[in-house]
């Protein structure tokens, strides 16, 4: 697949499912994450893997305030 073909085929899930993911298809999507570029080689981000789903939705009442899907503030709460 060229880089053409990688960005027209690109989509935005809007649904999940429920099903567990696993450690190491975790590990290789943040292998990926970390190695993908950034302005001026920055890389401004900093990840945070949740894998309880009550966790997640805690965090979503806590951090987000727009999108569903996004967290916003610290990520660490009390910092």
């Amino acid at each position: 697949m060229d880089v053409f073909d990688a960005v027209k085929g690109r989509r935005s899930c809007r649904r999940f499912l429920s099903e567990s993911i696993g450690e190491v298809k975790i590990r290789q999507i943040m292998e990926a994450a970390v190695w993908a570029p950034s302005p001026a080689n920055n890389q401004p981000w900093e990840f945070v893997v949740i894998t309880n789903s009550s966790t997640v939705l805690s965090s979503r009442r806590s951090w987000g305030s727009g999108h569903p899907g996004t967290l916003k503030g610290p990520l660490h709460p009390g910092e």
